[in-house]
């Protein structure tokens, strides 16, 4: 949730721009010559004091004609142990009453109206507590201002990372507003910021403070958000246009989320078939560094669900997040996963599916596809080829391996096979270890690798099968095999037979392979 802290930074500049009229209204409020150095130099003081920074204000004018305003320019807040600043102002503007003026209490400024924010956010920044500064209690009764509504439109937000050599991220505020805006009591805002990456523009509204002079991360925020239109092709290797809506609460150091997602049209460059997909998540958003832990995030689309649990963080010396997620499926279908990563429009599998795997996804330019890295095992109970191909072949070998050599007998049975095994993903190439399928009369033991791009197939194995080899054929030669079953009904199995597949998934290639190890 960078958008929480945008937002969280934006209170912090009302409360300081509270502080700053407040402070300098007190001062001469008759020698006009006397009023601006006065209000510049207690402005400045109180604003250090308040939050444990150097604030420093270039120019500062109190004019009474023709309406009384006051205008400063070149505000600075300095950052402890930085030589960067934590927020500049090129000018800002209000227009007190003449009872505000004079340091009656309980009065309001309508407006004050700031121009040329930029809020710097350094790696690990806490405000450091002034030496001289009073409790919060005895601030708060000095400064009896309340702003109405703070206007900062155009506030730019940049996150330095810990490399100095690496750009900033950078974040733009197209509008801000602030509302009741006073110290010791919280504010509520409405923003709407231009999210970086993806691109899209996030609308929030809700309520930031009080400002905690003491503990500025356990500073309270609460509010609502909406994200539309992001554009997902910025990620290489996929697209479609997500919109998420939510809910979030906490403090600036931990922000817990719970929101939706939906993009109706998600698509993985290597499959090129956009799904509805759907997400329900709930998470935990370090406000100083942007690390969220995910716990859970229920996806859904077309007949298959899965749950991931995990975190997107970051790692030293490397630029970017990193996603790493456990992930396992409540229901799923082959040919829904299928669908994702494979161009062809029907499927070559389908049925019902489970697995559980572990999910990382580094940084970079890479497509999806080729840096994305899995590890896991899996299932399909009933699974069907939907390539005529191979299915008439598994249907014959089921016969055969069963002892039936009249296929005409048994013409119209269906046979489903059963796969487990492990697969690893790593640079689009899925790996598979101690893949095992069976149908009636055959098991099947095979590992290789399956190409997620070209649809190479290069699998190596064993057939276990019921028969003898004798079994199998008809006829005269029947006779002739029999001296060969010895040879073969090795493993327990009336017929062992090292075998490979090879090809494409298109054209697979199904042969004996007496040259591969067992």
């Amino acid at each position: 949730m960078q958008a929480s802290s945008k937002i969280i930074l934006g209170g912090v500049l009302g409360v300081f721009v509270g502080l700053l009229l407040a402070a300098g209204l007190w001062g001469n409020r008759w020698v006009r010559t006397q009023l601006g150095p006065e209000v510049k130099t207690r402005a400045e003081r109180l604003i250090s004091e308040r939050f444990g920074g150097d604030a420093h204000i270039d120019s500062l004018d109190v004019t009474l004609r023709p309406t009384l305003r006051v205008v400063g320019r070149g505000l600075t807040l300095g950052t402890p142990g930085s030589d960067r600043p934590l927020i500049r102002i090129d000018r800002f503007t209000a227009a007190p009453d003449l009872a505000t003026l004079m340091g009656r209490e309980n009065h309001h400024i309508s407006r004050v109206t700031i121009e040329g924010l930029v809020i710097e956010i350094s790696p690990g920044f806490r405000p450091a507590p002034h030496g001289h500064s009073k409790s919060s209690a005895v601030e708060e009764s000095r400064f009896p201002f309340v702003i109405d509504e703070v206007v900062a439109d155009g506030a730019r937000l940049l996150i330095l990372p810990k490399d100095p050599a690496k750009p900033p991220v950078e974040f733009d505020m197209q509008k801000l507003s602030l509302h009741s805006v006073g110290v010791g009591q919280p504010m509520s805002f409405v923003a709407t910021v231009q999210n970086a990456k993806p691109p899209g523009l996030i609308q929030t509204q809700g309520k930031f403070g009080p400002w905690q002079r003491d503990a500025p991360r356990q500073t309270p925020l609460a509010g609502h958000y909406t994200f539309r239109d992001a554009d997902l092709s910025v990620f290489k290797g996929i697209s479609g246009t997500l919109s998420s809506e939510g809910d979030y609460i906490g403090v600036l150091e931990t922000i817990k989320v719970k929101g939706v997602t939906d993009t109706p049209n998600f698509m993985v460059s290597t499959g090129r078939h956009p799904v509805a997909l759907h997400t329900d998540f709930e998470a935990t958003v370090d406000g100083t560094n942007g690390n969220t832990d995910l716990h859970p995030v229920d996806a859904k689309y077309l007949q298959t669900e899965f749950v991931c649990r995990g975190a997107v963080e970051g790692q030293p010396g490397t630029k970017g997040k990193f996603v790493k997620l456990h992930v396992v499926t409540k229901r799923a279908r082959m040919e829904d996963l299928l669908r994702l990563c494979v161009r062809s429009e029907k499927p070559f599998l389908s049925g019902p599916t489970a697995f559980q795997t572990d999910f990382v996804l580094p940084p970079g330019k890479e497509e999806v596809m080729q840096k994305l890295q899995l590890r896991g095992a899996f299932s399909i109970d009933g699974a069907q080829f939907n390539n005529p191909h191979i299915q008439d072949r598994l249907e014959a070998l089921s016969r055969r391996s069963r002892g039936i050599v009249k296929p005409e007998a048994e013409a119209h049975e269906t046979v489903t096979s059963d796969f487990h095994g492990q697969i690893a993903l790593n640079a689009g190439t899925a790996t598979f270890h101690d893949l095992t399928f069976g149908v009636p009369g055959a098991q099947i033991e095979l590992s290789g690798t399956y190409g997620i791009a070209n649809e190479a197939i290069d699998m190596h194995g064993s057939a276990r099968l019921e028969a003898h080899l004798s079994q199998m054929v008809g006829g005269f030669g029947s006779v002739l095999l029999k001296l060969a079953d010895p040879f073969f009904a090795r493993h327990g199995a009336g017929t062992y037979l090292p075998i490979s597949i090879t090809g494409t998934r298109e054209d697979p290639k199904f042969g004996l392979d007496f040259r591969h190890k067992e």
